[in-house]
């Protein structure tokens, strides 16, 4: 590189510097927890400067270039891109040669560094960013000169070529080296503007078409482009900010005990309104119009799936014993009180649901017209509570104390040590069907 292209690059670098840091502070928010690695894609555009054997310095011979890039921020501070860029090169050294037609494609990987970011520390809402980057790459370039008199032409694929290349279009593939620095200015955290001052150095004395033998040629560019970076943008103050929850070890019966102790109070404290009594009589009421028929559709332990199994199918014929008209159906769900409430809610609710389903496929055409009516009662502690006491099961009082006080995680314990016990359970997975009188 000359010396006055050194000093023209240190020239914009140290103008710029100053800018940089007086553009924003470090603030340390969101520091810690910011998440940092992200991908980026970009577009510029701008004026290259051939410095070949012609002419330095001559702002007529700047050609236009394009380039499209595409990277990745990682460790804070660093960005590793790719490049494509394209443009056209023009030349002259008066009574030695002239270049008619010059133009190249080049493909080349960089490394970068935000120098404000490493020295002032990382903040992802800083404005100006000061990036000095350096690549290794391939440009593939087609010229044809006038020199001499004589038209020397590289990188075409005709017959006339002075020495055809290996690329596109038989273009001429060599090694090249940019290097540079580029100005960065973030209107948000996602979209940026930025200025890229650079030069490239190239593996071939021929990119102006014109073998001097003297040294190898590059060219200079400056660039303007924009940039859209694949992160997330800046927090909104007046939402609260999630945290990290920090691990700790958990005493689960202490929380179980202390949840129980406080939903006991809080039951002692409000007591039940006298409008869920009334429900409860509405619902009582409801069942006035129906018979309860001696139908038990079995279920899986966790399950809201009807077997169809030659015991269910029996039970479903009982339906039509009396031969009359069918109006309503009313499947009534339970699930056994080894889970919690909520779920065994949910559960009974789907067997209800299951056990109409059921019924109406068995029951085919004679089942049109006959209105289903689901309804779930979760668990069934009331049933339990009737099946032990009316049984000579073993250890009856300390059963009935964890039913009395819903322990499931006693009642499972008891369960386990007591089969009987686990027969009962089973036949509280059931749903009892009525039909209308």
């Amino acid at each position: 590189m000359s010396k006055i292209t050194f000093k023209s690059l240190l020239i914009i670098v140290l103008a710029v510097l100053p800018l940089t840091f007086f553009g924003q502070e470090n603030t340390n928010d969101n520091q810690n927890k910011e998440k940092t690695n992200y991908w980026y894609v970009g577009f510029d555009e701008g004026a290259t400067l051939l410095f070949g054997d012609n002419k330095a310095w001559d702002f007529e011979q700047v050609r236009p270039q394009i380039g499209i890039h595409g990277g990745y921020n990682f460790a804070k501070h660093f960005q590793v891109y790719g490049r494509i860029s394209a443009g056209t090169l023009k030349g002259e050294l008066k009574n030695v040669f002239k270049i008619e037609n010059s133009s190249f494609i080049a493909y080349d990987l960089n490394l970068s560094a935000d120098v404000i970011s490493l020295i002032k520390g990382y903040n992802p809402d800083r404005v100006f960013g000061l990036k000095p980057h350096v690549g290794f790459g391939q440009m593939m370039y087609q010229a044809r000169t006038i020199a001499g008199g004589k038209v020397y032409k590289y990188g075409y694929d005709d017959a006339t070529t002075t020495d055809k290349g290996n690329g596109i279009g038989g273009r001429k593939v060599v090694m090249e080296v940019p290097f540079g620095v580029e100005f960065e200015f973030n209107l948000t955290r996602r979209c940026a503007l930025y200025l890229d001052v650079m030069a490239t150095y190239t593996d071939t004395d021929c990119l102006d078409g014109y073998a001097s033998g003297d040294h190898y040629d590059w060219y200079a560019s400056t660039n303007v482009g924009f940039r859209y970076k694949f992160r997330k943008p800046k927090p909104n103050p007046c939402e609260p900010v999630p945290c990290d929850p920090v691990p700790c070890e958990v005493d689960q019966d202490a929380i179980d005990k202390a949840v129980e102790e406080a939903l006991e109070k809080y039951k002692a404290e409000h007591p039940e309104p006298v409008e869920a009594e009334a429900e409860e009589a509405d619902e009582t009421e409801s069942l006035e119009n129906y018979e309860e028929k001696d139908i038990h559709l079995a279920f899986k332990v966790g399950k809201a799936e009807v077997e169809d199994s030659p015991a269910n199918n029996a039970e479903v014929e009982k339906i039509k014993e009396d031969g009359r008209e069918i109006s309503t159906i009313m499947t009534v769900g339970y699930a056994s009180p080894e889970g919690n409430d909520e779920q065994n809610q949910k559960l009974s609710e789907e067997r209800a649901q299951a056990a109409a389903d059921f019924i109406e496929k068995k029951l085919g055409e004679e089942g049109e017209g006959i209105n289903f009516q689901p309804k779930g009662m979760g668990s069934d502690w009331d049933g339990l509570r009737e099946a032990v006491n009316n049984s000579n099961i073993s250890n009856k009082e300390e059963i009935l104390k964890a039913i009395d006080a819903k322990d499931t995680k006693a009642l499972n314990a008891l369960k386990a040590k007591n089969p009987e016990l686990g027969n009962m359970l089973n036949s509280l997975r059931r749903t009892q069907i009525f039909i209308n009188k």
